[in-house]
């Protein structure tokens, strides 16, 4: 039973991986007709087990200038889990094995075709908190400013694991990287970097960096 007056009840379930995936919400009313009024929504993503991600908002003016805004609120989840569940080792190997258990992010994001804004954004990284705030304009010619305080971070802990030293080739014989020619390096595209500009702010309350708080 569809109706542009109501909300449309979604629900929507498969498997990925073999693990669960499930969407559901409302979406709506469309308006009569359609797209005549901000369109809302409020949709609940979950996967894996593990990853819970919250969206709520609504988007406006989709036939002449279209914008949104929107807040995200993705639970604490585990980022070493969910690869784990996908069957998939995790690609960064860190000092600490303990890093990158407890992630959770939310935000409020507004915009259109000329700009978007992030505020009031707030992230964990394990014991480290994090606000933020972010603006990009101009898309042709990006123009973006950026805001950012950690209150304590450990930055020993997420350095990359120490890897094993290289067995050293026989005597007489080439090591593969020195046999293989080397590519030509191809010439890089510094066109959109020259037309960007970025307003950065970053501000760490404690920092620890080689053994030494900062």
């Amino acid at each position: 039973d569809v109706s542009l007056d109501r909300p449309l009840e979604i629900q929507f379930a498969t498997r990925l991986n073999g693990q669960p995936l499930n969407l559901e919400g409302t979406l709506g009313p469309l308006g009569n007709p359609p797209a005549s009024q901000p369109l809302a929504f409020d949709l609940a993503l979950a996967a894996l087990e593990e990853l819970n991600v919250q969206l709520t908002g609504d988007a406006r003016d989709l036939q002449t200038q279209p914008a949104v805004n929107l807040s995200v609120n993705v639970a604490a989840f585990s980022p070493r889990q969910v690869f784990e569940r996908l069957g998939r080792p995790f690609p960064l190997q860190t000092n600490d094995p303990e890093t990158l258990k407890a992630v959770a992010l939310q935000a409020r994001l507004s915009g259109g075709m000329t700009g978007i804004k992030v505020e009031d954004g707030q992230m964990q990284l394990d014991q480290s908190r994090i606000d933020f705030s972010a603006a990009v304009a101009e898309f042709d010619k990006p123009r973006i400013d950026f805001e950012a305080r950690i209150d304590d971070l450990d930055i020993d802990r997420y350095r990359p694991a120490a890897a094993e030293p290289d067995t050293p080739a026989k005597t007489g014989e080439p090591s593969p990287s020195a046999a293989k020619k080397p590519d030509s390096p191809k010439a890089i595209d510094y066109g959109p970097l020259r037309r960007l500009v970025v307003d950065a702010r970053l501000k760490v309350d404690k920092l620890k960096v080689n053994q030494a708080r900062l």
